[in-house]
Order: C-alpha cells, then structure tokens, then sequence
C-alpha cells in the first residue's frame, strides 16, 4: 500500500517536475476530528451514542503548478490523523463466559469512552485562486489508505442476567489495535474476578478491539477514506502561510461487517445488524511554506 502511493506521489513529480512554474512545499499542524453518522436509540428514543472531537497532527509536502498568477493546481502527500471520541451511555447488554465455562448474558447500562485516532496517508489534489496576493482559496478531492488504527478507554456495565441474577458493576480497560488485534484478543496477566450467582468470571485487564465481537473480513475501519477538501490561507510573506482546510468524508469510515446494534440482542440473543454511515470530518490548521 505504501509503495502505491509513494509510486504515484513520484510519477506526478516526474510529469510534472520540468514545468517551469512548479513550487514545492512543506506543511505541518494539528487535526480535529470526529465522526459524523448514524447514532443509535434505545427503545424509550433516547440517543445513546455521542461522536466527539478528538486532536491529531498532519505532515506533508507538495508541489503546485501555477498556471497563472491567480490560478494554479497542488498536489500533496500527508501523513494524517483522524478519529472521533466515542461515548456510549445507555441500555446495553453484556456477555460472558464463566470458569466452568458457562455463557452468561445480561442486560442493564453500560457507559463507554473510546478515543479512536486512526492514520492515513492522505492524498490530495487541489485547485486554487488567489484573488489576493495574501490570501489563496482552494478546493478538491482527496483520497486516504488507512496504515494504523487505535483505540483507548474504558467500558462500564451493571445489571442483570437473563435469569434475574444481578450483575456487579465491573469495567474493563480499553487497548484497541484494530489492524492488528484478533478475535477474544485480551491480556489475562492481571485479571479480576467477579461472582454473578454461584458463578465466577474472570475478567481481562484489558481488552482488544475484537474481545466480544468475533473479528471477520477486514478491518473495523475501512482502508480507503475518500473525501472533499476546501481551504483557506493566509501568506504572511511570499513563501510562510497559515492555513486551515476542511476535510469532508463521502466514504463510509467504517465496516459494515462490525455494525452491531448496542442496545440489545434479538430472541435468540445473537447481535443485531446495523449498517451505520460514518464519514471522517476534521479541520486542519497549517503552518508552511512554499520554495521554488
């Protein structure tokens, strides 16, 4: 994946690497970014879910070509990061396993915070005017290649099993790798054990991103990420600039394949499916400069 966009990244260069109004430049700054889709109701209407922001920081360098001194075109190639800061706070369900090997399922309430930071490798093609010498107003599409996905928190669940039993309130702590984790993932070094009824359960002392959802094709979240970029900048001499851009997803984020309801399960306690459209939101705040 890697040598694909470094190929492409280097046959622009070589088309384009003789014309005479090339510029190249480099850029940094810092990401925020959510999630922006479908959140779940309990039964009572209520959301259960909320997306929220969370901050990372982009790199790049580009080329652009001027064709006048108002109108050119750029091209980039970013290492980027996105996420969202998910909260879950609702009617749930949990499921276990006991040492004799026993499966226990509850319902009750479940309160959840997963910061989700995911990096891309992020390609981008712009066209821009520059109605002032200052100022420079850009717009075009982009596309993403996931290369790392991760996740850290914490899950708290209460309730009762199917039968009556109470659940004691127990958390686990959240290790998310979601490239590289694998079904029932989970480190046992240091569990905890609870008692619901006469039967105990030894609980993790943290999980990984497919603990309690059986990992199945591809990833939670997608490898490509494609998108909409329109920008502003402000050159604070002929070469420095301060920008900002706005990255707008018009791909799904993530796997339909891990769109599970968490609410509840049907009759036969199985997850029930959902098919969830989240897209990648952030705003980019830049410092760079452009050489000839």
């Amino acid at each position: 994946m890697k040598g694909i966009v470094t190929s492409l990244f280097l046959l622009a260069l070589t088309v384009f690497g003789g014309a005479q109004g090339l510029t190249y430049g480099f850029k940094a700054g810092l990401n925020f970014s959510t999630l922006n889709g479908d959140l779940e109701k309990d039964d009572a209407g209520v959301t259960v879910e909320e997306f929220n922001r969370v901050t990372g920081f982009h790199i790049g360098v580009g080329f652009s070509y001027n064709f006048t001194d108002y109108l050119g075109a750029r091209a980039e190639l970013m290492y980027s990061q996105k996420g969202v800061r998910y909260q879950y706070d609702g009617a749930s369900y949990d499921t276990h396993t006991s040492k004799t090997g026993t499966p226990i399922i509850g319902n009750g309430i479940r309160t959840t915070t997963n910061n989700v930071l995911n990096s891309y490798i992020d390609l981008p093609v712009t066209v821009y005017v520059r109605p002032f010498e200052w100022l420079e107003i850009s717009v075009g599409p982009s596309i993403g290649f996931l290369v790392g996905a991760t996740g850290a928190g914490s899950t708290t669940f209460s309730g009762k099993t199917i039968g009556g039993t109470t659940i004691p309130e127990h958390s686990l702590t959240l290790a998310y790798n979601y490239l590289g984790d694998e079904t029932g993932g989970a480190d046992f070094n240091n569990p905890t054990t609870i008692k619901i009824g006469n039967q105990e359960v030894e609980l993790p002392g943290n999980v990984g991103a497919y603990y309690d959802i059986p990992r199945g094709e591809g990833n939670f979240f997608n490898v490509l990420d494609i998108g909409l970029n329109a920008g502003l900048s402000v050159y604070l001499s002929k070469t420095l600039y301060l920008g900002g851009r706005l990255n707008y997803g018009l791909s799904d984020a993530t796997n339909n394949n891990y769109d599970f309801s968490q609410v509840k399960l049907d009759a036969d306690n199985a997850r029930i499916p959902r098919s969830d459209f989240d897209r990648n939101v952030s705003i980019q705040a830049s410092v760079g400069f452009n050489l000839k």
